[in-house]
């Protein structure tokens, strides 16, 4: 399977003093402002920068959803926020990392297969594989509601009987995990 996505920009005047305008075949973004001010200073707009980093959020926690899903296990809730750096090197400017910070509520998984799953989806990630620069991750989940009895060994047995169905992988990942470059 093959898709497309097409997107448009029209950009009138030199760098500082010039602006431009972004049009996404779907229409989400329709003739929207971008400049100089609204990626370096404030400014009304986006930018390509913010563009990347919702990208990447939303492409994390669509991958997150299908590996959690995969185990058996039904998010409620995935939040992400992707923060990218953009520094001046001498090279020129360019975007240095991405920190993604992921909350999720997941009935029943245990934070240590939460974080499996989020390193998964980080590494399978579409838009994370494009970009070549360092991506780093802390993930957690939402305090789970308390159970009693019978709800509670029910839901251990479940994850140990999915958590043992997992290949093995490195030892010693912790929740806050920094990434080398991504690759293609």
């Amino acid at each position: 399977m093959v898709t497309n996505r097409k997107a448009s920009v029209v950009w009138k005047g030199n760098l500082r003093e010039g602006a431009g305008r972004m049009t996404t075949e779907s229409g989400v973004l329709s003739d929207t402002q971008y400049s100089f001010r609204t990626r370096f200073a404030e400014g009304i707009g986006t930018n390509p920068d913010e563009l990347i980093a919702a990208s990447l959020a939303g492409c994390f926690s669509m991958a997150l959803s299908n590996e959690l899903g995969l185990a058996g296990f039904h998010p409620q809730r995935i939040e992400t926020t992707a923060n990218a750096t953009l520094e001046d090197s001498a090279a020129g400017w360019m975007v240095t990392r991405i920190q993604l910070d992921v909350q999720a509520n997941v009935p029943d998984v245990s934070q240590l297969f939460f974080v499996e799953a989020a390193l998964a989806a980080k590494t399978r990630c579409p838009i994370g594989r494009l970009l070549n620069t360092n991506i780093s991750m802390t993930a957690r989940l939402d305090p789970a509601p308390q159970k009693t009895g019978l709800q509670a060994k029910r839901s251990l047995s479940r994850v140990l009987k999915q958590t043992t169905q997992i290949p093995a992988r490195k030892s010693g990942r912790a929740a806050s995990v920094k990434s080398k470059k991504a690759k293609l």
